[in-house]
């Protein structure tokens, strides 16, 4: 459900943004693209911090499609660490 719901967010005439994950001011990055860009082990922990920063205080300032965009976000990642601890990969 999660997935559907951000695959709608991510193709939208105009998708959400983030600003450059990165690189803090680098120009702002479509949903989709942060996510993949996150599940990249050579993006640092700091890009990591800012991006999780910024979809925390847009989710606290109670838009819910913002809380869709940060499960979508995190989901991949978090289906990964599942694989890892139920599969022993």
């Amino acid at each position: 459900m999660i997935t559907a719901a951000f695959e709608v967010l991510v193709q939208a005439s105009e998708p959400l943004q983030l600003p450059g994950v990165g690189d803090a001011a680098g120009p702002p990055l479509p949903l989709g693209d942060v996510r993949v860009l996150l599940l990249d082990p050579r993006v640092g922990w700091g890009a990591h911090e800012r991006t999780w920063r910024e979809l925390a205080a847009r989710v606290q300032a109670g838009d819910p499609v913002w809380l869709v965009a940060a499960l979508g976000v995190a989901e991949p990642r978090l289906r990964r660490i599942i694989d890892h601890l139920v599969g022993g990969r």
